[in-house]
This record gives C-alpha cells, structure tokens and sequence, in this order.
C-alpha cells in the first residue's frame, strides 16, 4: 500500500477530522438525536481490511457523546494502516446539536478541540502550538457531520451546504441528493437515499446512502482512488430506545 493510499485510509475511515460549520441554507434539525450503535466493514477493492464502528449514546441531560472506532486487520496494519478512535461531546441546545469537546487518536496522532460558546471560541490542543479561533453560529466538529446529515435530508431537501475550516480558512462541502436506491447487504435491504458529496471544486466525489427506515444512519459509503475502491457497508445496528 503507497503512502497516498495509507493517507485516505487515515481519512475515509474517519467519519472526518475537520471542524464543520453549518450556514443558513441547511433545515435546521429540531429533533433530540437518536441514540444508536452500529457496525460496519470496512472494504478495500471489495476485501475486508477492517471495521467501523459509530455510536450516539445519552449522558446527561441534553448531552450526548458520539463514538467511533476503527480496527484493522492483520494485513492492513502489516500495510500502515492504524486503529483509531474519535470521539465528541455535544449537546441538543434551541433544536440544534452543537460540539463541546472532540478528540482523535490513533497511536500517533492526538487532536483535541474544546468549543467554548460562551466566548465564542474553539481551541486546538494537538502537537502543533495550541490555536484558538472564533466560533460562527451552527460550527461543528467534524465526528457530528454524519449526525447532522441524518437530521437534516429529507425529501424536499435537493442539497446541502457545509463548511470546513482546513488550512486556516472555510472549505464548502456540498451534499446533493441523486434520488432513491434499494441498497442490498448482508445486514438487510434498505430504501434509501443517494448523496454525493463534493469538496469546493474538487473532482474527488464520496458517496453515501441513507436509510429512512433507520432513521436516516448511512448504510453504505463509497470513494474511488487511483488505487483503488474503498467502501464501508452496515452489518449492524441497534437503537436501544426503540
């Protein structure tokens, strides 16, 4: 495996690293997030190399923390994939979900954020000198993306816009629906909706597929590389409160 191909390991199997910031034209998500555990494999040109897994669990009061994990076998770790685990404190404030801490490790890399809403600022704790920037109205950590998406889509929804901050400025990251699709896995066939995503003006295009059935969770993600495809599929899933 090249180094570029390690790198998009590193950053599909993520549910991403960046912050996002979500601007006024998304549907504003009024609804308490639903608390799930769900499992997915994680796919290489079709060959298992590991498996994903992302939960949303209740703590306390309007606080929820949202956790992700990966764990790679034996012949993606001999190849320089890593384990890693991302998680994200958040709370459902005024019909919305906003970040209050986020951390990334992965037996070398150590990102922490904390989102201070009263003066408006996140600051970064990584191995890089510490970096505080301003918050805007509706910022997310980038773990609570795929929770937002799963608010946000519905059938009257064409497209949505988010923002990223990367590099020291925003990036656009649009999400624009290609209609529905019937999705057959081992785990169940699913109506869903088909989403493409797209970074600014980049050719590189992610797809993901949200069940209605279960609450709008993507069941199945996909990117092509020039060296390869690489897919996550639902195995599992589990809502404790249904």
């Amino acid at each position: 495996m090249t180094r570029s191909s390690r790198l998009f390991l590193f950053c599909f199997y993520l549910p991403i690293l960046t912050f996002i910031a979500l601007f006024s034209n998304h549907t504003n998500a009024s609804d308490p997030p639903i608390e799930f555990s769900a499992e997915y494999n994680l796919l290489h040109n079709n060959a298992q190399i590991g498996k994903v897994t992302l939960a949303v669990k209740k703590v306390a009061g309007d606080q929820y923390k949202l956790t992700s994990s990966t764990k790679t076998g034996s012949l993606a770790k001999l190849l320089g994939a890593r384990d890693s685990t991302e998680t994200s404190l958040f709370e459902h404030k005024n019909g919305q979900i906003r970040p209050l801490t986020y951390q990334y490790k992965d037996g070398k890399k150590n990102t922490e954020l904390t989102f201070n809403w009263a003066s408006s600022r996140v600051t970064n704790y990584s191995e890089k000198p510490t970096e505080v920037r301003l918050l805007q109205p509706g910022v997310l950590d980038g773990a609570l993306m795929k929770i937002a998406l799963m608010q946000d889509l519905n059938d009257a929804t064409n497209k949505i816009t988010y923002h990223s901050t990367d590099g020291g400025r925003f990036k656009a990251y649009s999400f624009t629906q290609l209609g529905k699709e019937n999705i057959n896995l081992t785990s169940g066939t699913y109506e869903t909706i088909k989403v493409v995503r797209q970074k600014e003006k980049k050719k590189e295009l992610m797809y993901y597929w949200f069940a209605k059935e279960l609450h709008m969770l993507p069941v199945m993600i996909t990117r092509e590389k020039s060296f390869g495809s690489f897919k996550m599929t639902l195995s599992k899933v589990d809502f404790p409160n249904e």
